[in-house]
């Protein structure tokens, strides 16, 4: 029997990679949510997201199967799509850095969007469409929370001509020249876009809220491109119906998929996409090819990429 037992929830073309690259090792498809204890037991999980249930159902789900897993292994950015005792006194490692760029693009290409008035502009219905266009260069880019993908949209905004402030949790400097770190207050009343890329977690919940929704530049346009939870529903009705907002360009919300009668839905002022800005081609393959270096490192008793504070969620 391989000395190393891997339960792979990612499906069976994981599997073919996995086992094709890391010779010696059995990779065993599981459910999301095995009936019960798969044999034979696995030592690492490589664990997709539980999308299909609300966050607040999560921490009853029973993984007691998972007892003999030492190392989860989350393929996305973050673990608040998964049962929290899923991790519980294990190593965790997720998916970090690997959609920045795409994502990075999907922001960009919103802010363009929203300047170049798309796609109202289009004039293929004979409607009449906006005479004059906005710009990039000379607005202000907000970006809350600077990882990787935080990064990945300076380092496309600047060229652009763009201001770019950023507010974090920690105070240490971004690092990267043209980025000014300034607090969220003065994020959100000094920004024409908005973008919100940090993590889901207890201290991030709700974080736009109305009374800083409040302090919102009229006229902005917030990207939400991290997680619904950040903002709140009926918060962001408001300010859109009062014109501060002028537009939200959510390819995340909570819950996803919002309900069809949901305000957020036919709102005049939003533009909804499906959870899809890294979703990009090879990301799969990007994906398992991320696990399968790690994987070498935790046989070779190396430290893994990726790692994940528990206590803090990302």
């Amino acid at each position: 029997m391989p000395s190393l037992v891997i339960w792979n929830q990612a499906g069976p073309e994981a599997t073919a990679a996995i086992s094709a690259a890391v010779p010696g090792v059995s990779v065993v498809d599981i459910e999301r949510d095995p009936p019960g204890v798969p044999e034979p037991q696995a030592q690492v999980l490589l664990a997709v997201p539980r999308r299909d249930l609300p966050r607040a159902r999560l921490p009853y789900v029973d993984v007691s199967w998972a007892e003999s897993v030492q190392w989860v292994h989350a393929t996305p950015t973050g673990i608040d799509q998964f049962p929290p005792a899923l991790f519980h006194n294990k190593m965790a490692t997720c998916g970090r850095g690997l959609s920045g760029s795409a994502i990075a693009e999907f922001v960009m290409a919103a802010v363009l969007g929203f300047e170049k008035r798309m796609p109202e502009i289009w004039a293929s219905r004979g409607e009449e469409y906006p005479s004059q266009l906005g710009r990039a260069e000379g607005k202000t880019l907000g970006i809350v929370g600077f990882g990787a993908i935080g990064r990945a949209v300076a380092q496309r905004a600047l060229p652009f001509g763009m201001s770019v402030l950023a507010a974090r949790r920690t105070s240490s400097h971004p690092g990267l020249e043209g980025v000014r770190l300034v607090g969220l207050e003065e994020l959100l009343s000094s920004s024409d876009h908005i973008v919100l890329a940090a993590p889901s977690t207890t201290e991030t919940f709700n974080l736009l809220d109305r009374r800083r929704l409040a302090l919102v530049r009229p006229g902005s346009h917030l990207v939400n491109v991290a997680r619904g939870t950040l903002v709140d529903n009926d918060a962001l009705v408001h300010a859109l119906d009062e014109g501060r907002l002028a537009l939200a360009t959510l390819d995340v919300v909570e819950p996803e998929p919002l309900p069809d009668v949901h305000p957020l839905r036919a709102h005049p002022r939003v533009r909804i996409s499906q959870h899809i800005s890294g979703s990009v081609q090879g990301v799969r393959e990007r994906l398992v090819q991320l696990f399968i270096d790690n994987l070498r490192r935790f046989q070779a008793g190396q430290p893994l990429a990726g790692e994940i504070d528990t206590e803090l969620g990302y």
